[in-house]
């Protein structure tokens, strides 16, 4: 769905990633990984156009993402940035409400489509006992859901998350993270998020890339990708494996002692 090709990106001229080539594939969650600073953020801007790359490509659906509108490009990709800001008296339908906006009619109406879209999103992330209730009334956990709706309103076929679960207690971290693997599984929505949590992303991933210092440093299957020798180069720890068999995936523990 998404590629990119040498994808290099910075700002001011200054050069933060460098040469990226990523295959975002249809209907799978995809996971970034890396230490904090290593330009997992930047790419989830280069992907979105939200910055235009220094060198390389970006194609969305094998055409590239600078010759398409930006109206195209929001049927296709929703958005949530790692820090995101409402209005604090916005009620929370209002707010799901603007992800129609992609799709509205040069009235800029909300029809009986628009509804029925705003009303669907609401109820996939359980969020219709909270639809009349101000943003600033919410929980954490209550607030991501209401933005995951808005993104599920716009009707796109990929959203692309930074750190969704930032700030959140454990609890909510999974709830999260369980409903963005519900809307893959059972809508087919394409995820793409950045998480810092290598577990969460072994557990809820098809396939992750690993970044350090502006690059992509491998990319695979959970079980191809997260080792003893990535997490050593990568992250300076070492750490002991165990199957998780309540998922049917592997889980590590990590430690900083002996390194060699």
């Amino acid at each position: 769905m998404i590629k990119t090709q040498s994808m290099t990106l910075g700002y001011h001229n200054k050069k933060i990633v460098h040469n990226v080539d990523l295959h975002i594939e249809k209907g799978k969650i995809t996971t970034i990984v890396g230490p904090n600073g290593c330009g997992k953020s930047t790419v989830l801007k280069g992907i979105s156009r939200l910055l235009n790359p220094i060198d390389g490509e970006v194609y969305l659906d094998d055409q590239r993402i600078g010759e398409l509108t930006s109206k195209r490009i929001a049927k296709k990709i929703a958005i949530l940035p790692q820090i995101r800001k409402a209005p604090e008296d916005i009620r929370v339908r209002d707010l799901v409400a603007l992800g129609r906006y992609p799709h509205l009619n040069w009235r800029g109406k909300l029809n009986q489509k628009d509804q029925e879209m705003i009303e669907w999103a609401l109820e996939k992330t359980t969020m219709v006992d909270y639809a009349d209730r101000r943003m600033d009334q919410l929980s954490g956990g209550e607030a991501q859901r209401a933005w995951i709706a808005m993104a599920l309103a716009q009707k796109t076929e990929m959203i692309i998350l930074d750190e969704p679960t930032t700030f959140l207690d454990l609890s909510h971290q999974l709830e999260v993270l369980e409903l963005l693997a519900e809307l893959n599984q059972k809508e087919g929505l394409s995820i793409l998020m950045v998480l810092h949590d290598l577990n969460q992303a072994i557990r809820f991933s098809d396939q992750i890339y690993v970044m350090n210092q502006g690059r992509v440093i491998c990319g695979g299957s959970p079980d191809e990708v997260v080792n003893q020798s990535i997490l050593r180069e990568t992250f300076s720890v070492n750490a002991d494996f165990y199957p998780d068999q309540r998922h049917d995936c592997q889980h590590f523990i990590a430690y900083k002692s002996h390194l060699e």
